[in-house]
């Protein structure tokens, strides 16, 4: 039980690295230069990745929909 909440948590800590670099490399203006994740928001990310699944999606959905 506890190593699939850790695999989810590296899974979603992945594809925001992932996210991250591409709009970095697509819409640089969009992100700050100084906008790296640290060995410790990463743990935090693996941790809390619900929490922080949710906040992404909010993001996101206000991001995308915006009008």
């Amino acid at each position: 039980m506890i190593i699939n909440y850790l695999i989810i948590g590296i899974v979603f800590a992945v594809f925001i690295e992932y996210t991250k670099d591409r709009i970095r490399s697509k819409w640089p203006s969009l992100l700050p230069t100084s906008f790296d994740l640290d060995i410790v928001m990463r743990l935090m990310m693996i941790i809390l990745w619900p929490l922080c699944l949710s906040v992404f999606c909010i993001g996101f959905y206000k991001t995308y929909y915006k009008k």
